[in-house]
């Protein structure tokens, strides 16, 4: 994983520079992404719900999310590491704990804005397939970290 980059290696390097990058770049899809699932509302559907969808979107909808909280690894690692993994623990090896936990939050924070992003695209999906592809591009955008 990149996350480990931005807390192993010295600020000033390529790996941790080339890890910041990756970060940068799904945190801007997932944002983008966000902005664009958010602009499409209207006064009386701000977050542009279709209605009246076939039956199984609906069931699709509701597996969808149960797919997506067991697709995402990045808030369970994040919090795992912060809560197993002591600060003299990452000080013994020679580390920064900050920017452990700088990692961690930045992990945390990119698989909160992809669960939101995948709850806005399946909840705006008024086809089956269609919602599945716009969990899989969403899913791409975390799957190169």
């Amino acid at each position: 994983s990149t996350h480990s980059l931005l807390f192993t290696e010295d600020v000033f390097s390529l790996p941790f520079g080339f890890a910041l990058f990756v970060l940068m770049v799904s945190n801007w899809c997932l944002a983008l992404s966000l902005w664009d699932n958010l602009s499409g509302g209207s006064p009386g559907n701000p977050l542009n719900v279709p209605v009246n969808v076939a039956h199984q979107v609906r069931v699709a909808q509701h597996l969808s999310v149960l797919i997506a909280l067991w697709m995402e690894e990045e808030i369970p690692t994040a919090t795992y590491l912060l809560r197993m993994i002591p600060r003299s623990s990452v000080e013994k090896m020679g580390l920064s704990y900050e920017k452990f936990v700088f990692s961690a939050i930045a992990r945390l924070l990119v698989g909160s804005v992809f669960l939101l992003n995948v709850f806005l695209a399946v909840i705006q999906s008024d086809r089956v397939l269609d919602m599945f592809y716009d969990m899989v591009s969403v899913l791409y955008f975390i799957s190169h970290e």
